[in-house]
This record gives structure tokens, C-alpha cells and sequence, in this order.
């Protein structure tokens, strides 16, 4: 399986974009701005091809996440290995980029707002449609990857 982030437009504090699986669009995604120097929670993260897996050690995000979803639903998180200079890249919910912190987040809609930033409404949504399927991919074993490029 593969992930495609397409990032389209960079604001001065967000990255909107497109995610597809397997070429199918999803929705929008929603990162923080590019950096040419690493700040620790707002820089995104490198264009790349990632090697995707589930993440299910005993964490805060984790946790909230099986308390928001159960466990039968949610079997740990959808995490991007090996990018570099980053550790526990999750693709998972939020509207802003108060809530990346370097991570990847979904949703159904975009909004340009007027200070020239993003945001992305019916994440929750956007995201019980898309776990499922990567989630059910590695768990049967099979790879899933995660191309990241950008226009912006």
C-alpha cells in the first residue's frame, strides 16, 4: 500500500496538502510550515519515502487515542519510520498547526484563514475512514509506505 502526502501550498505557519491511498484522494493533510533549520514541534518534515508501521507502545498519544476509538478500532499509532531528525512521526487527527508537532494530520475540508494559515475540520472523520485500512494492511503483514512530496 501506498500513502501519497502531496503538499500544495506552504502559509507562514502551515503546509496544506493532499493524502491518496493507493492513488484513491483521502482528503487534505495538514503540517507544519518548511523550515530551513530544524525548530523542534514546527518544522515538517523531509520529502522522502517512508516505511509505515504501527506504533503501539504505552504513550500519552496512544492512549488517548484507544480511549477515543477503543482498542478494537485503534491498535496503536500510524507511524513514518526512519525520518530523519525526527522521531514518532504520526499521521493522526487535528485542525492547526498547534497540533502537528512536526506530524502529519487529516481531515475532509481545508480553510485558508485571513493571517495567510491553514486550517483542516472533520479530522476525526477523514481519520476513521483512513486507519482502518492502513492499520488492517500491516496487520496482515503487508508493507505500507508513505511517499511525501511538495509543490510547496
Amino acid at each position: 500500500m501506498l500513502i501519497h502526502v502531496m503538499r500544495m501550498i506552504t502559509g507562514p505557519e502551515a503546509t496544506i496538502g493532499n493524502i491518496y491511498l493507493d492513488g484513491k484522494p483521502y482528503g487534505f493533510t495538514l503540517e507544519d510550515e518548511r523550515r530551513w533549520k530544524k525548530v523542534r514541534n514546527e518544522t515538517r518534515i523531509p520529502d522522502g519515502l517512508y516505511k509505515v508501521d504501527l506504533r503501539s507502545v504505552s504513550s500519552p498519544t496512544n492512549a488517548a487515542y484507544e480511549a477515543r476509538y477503543g482498542t478494537y478500532f485503534h491498535r496503536g499509532m500510524i507511524w513514518l519510520r526512519h525520518v530523519p531528525g525526527f522521531t514518532y512521526i504520526y499521521i493522526h487527527t487535528g485542525n492547526t498547526d498547534d497540533h502537528t508537532a512536526g506530524c502529519i494530520l487529516v481531515g475532509e475540508t481545508a480553510e485558508f484563514e485571513f493571517n495567510g494559515n491553514f486550517r483542516i475540520l472533520e479530522s476525526r472523520n477523514c481519520y476513521r475512514q483512513l486507519y482502518p485500512k492502513v492499520a488492517n494492511t500491516i496487520m496482515r503483514g503487508e508493507d505500507v509506505w508513505c511517499q511525501v512530496s511538495s509543490y510547496a
